[in-house]
């Protein structure tokens, strides 16, 4: 009686055929990616063989050094189980308007949560799906902090959730400790970077910035941190 989840930002494009391998090895059964491009969910369904939820940040329309010119960018979450319930939060810019992403500012888009809920075994799971706003060289800004609190604030309706993530916040600094403070921090200690040293384009770094936590109804076991799927580390773990 337990359900397997991957968390994993796969920068755009650039590791589909990575992040296919890595799936069909392990067999999640939830899903979680940042930095997907909508073009892509349909061939993502596909080797999968999952339905998903997509949740556009940004419009990609424009020449930007780090990510091509694809369209609609933002998160998504995929299940083989059915989603009972899903629902997105814009906690930094409107739901009404998808901006386009400008060259030289990253968080010239908007920043988003989902939301879903999937059943197995008469158990309900709850997932929060997210990617925080960027800061440089893994600093603390006031806009992140702003950002980070609003995201808990409206975090705080559901008495439990497994929240997952790219929070461009490296463990203990003061952006991250907010989570930390509140929910149980599953990652393994000994993990010191989720950026995978061969992937990112920054190299190797030291920055756990990727975010698996919990509330005491779950039991996050066997968590795994994996290189070689994309420039982020996949994060994989059984819940019961």
């Amino acid at each position: 009686m337990s359900l397997k989840i991957v968390s994993i930002n796969i920068e755009g494009g650039k590791h589909l055929e990575r992040v296919q391998a890595f799936v069909s090895q392990h067999q999640p059964e939830v899903i979680c990616l940042q930095e997907v491009f909508s073009q892509d969910i349909p061939w993502l369904e596909n080797a999968f063989g999952m339905k998903s939820f997509f949740t556009a940040n940004a419009n990609v329309s424009e020449p930007v050094t780090y990510m091509p010119s694809r369209g609609q960018w933002g998160n998504a979450l995929f299940s083989a189980l059915p989603i009972t319930h899903k629902e997105e939060f814009f906690y930094a810019g409107l739901a009404e308007a998808l901006p386009i992403l400008k060259q030289g500012n990253p968080n010239s888009g908007r920043r988003s949560v989902q939301i879903a809920e999937v059943e197995k075994d008469a158990k309900v799971y709850r997932f929060a799906n997210t990617h925080l706003t960027w800061t440089p060289e893994g600093s603390v800004t006031e806009e992140q902090l702003k950002d980070a609190r609003a995201l808990l604030k409206f975090l705080e309706q559901f008495p439990e959730i497994i929240l997952v993530g790219d929070l461009n916040s490296p463990r203990g600094k003061t952006t991250f400790s907010l989570f930390a403070e509140r929910y149980t921090d599953n990652i393994p200690i000994d993990v010191t970077s989720s950026l995978d040293p061969e992937l990112h384009r920054a190299g190797a770094l030291p920055f756990m910035v990727d975010g698996l936590f919990s509330t005491p109804g779950y039991q996050i076991l066997e968590v795994g941190v994996h290189t070689g799927v994309s420039d982020h580390r996949a994060i994989l773990a059984r819940i019961v």
